[in-house]
This record gives structure tokens, sequence and C-alpha cells, in this order.
């Protein structure tokens, strides 16, 4: 029965190339979602510099405005808020 098993191993071949198949779409998935991942880090990292340099201009601005009108103190003091 030399080809007796012939069917069999055909059947593993074919169960092991569709498995093969499924992994490398599930691989071909993550690293999609990967690249995704990294460009959105990118983006936020960008966002949040931006808010940095705005929040600095409006210290700047605060700091300016208050020398200007002679109020000394620093953020925070007693006596920059009101009552």
């Amino acid at each position: 029965m030399i080809g007796g098993d012939g069917g069999a191993m055909g059947a593993l071949a074919g169960f092991i190339v569709g498995l093969g198949i499924v992994v490398a779409g599930l691989v071909a998935v993550v690293a999609r979602r990967q690249r995704r991942a990294s460009a959105g880090k990118a983006e936020g990292m960008l966002i949040e510099q931006q808010a940095r340099r705005e929040a600095e201009q409006v210290r700047s601005e605060v700091l300016a405005l208050h020398a200007h009108a002679g109020v000394t103190g620093t953020f925070g003091s007693s006596r920059l808020t009101r009552r």
C-alpha cells in the first residue's frame, strides 16, 4: 500500500498551507495597526508641543501685563487672586 496515505498527506499539506495563509494575514494586520499607532503617537506629540508653546505664550503675556500694571508676585500667590 504505497499510495494508501496519499489523501491524508494531501489534507495535512492543505491544512498547513491554509494555516500559513492565516498566520501571514494576521501578521499583516498587526503590522498595519502598529504603523497607525506610531503615526498617531507622532501626531499627539506635535499637538502636545504646540500646546506647550501656546501656554508659554500666554504666561509671557500675563507676566508682561502684570509688569506693565506694576503688580509683583508669582503665579498662585495671594496678591494675584481676587477675593
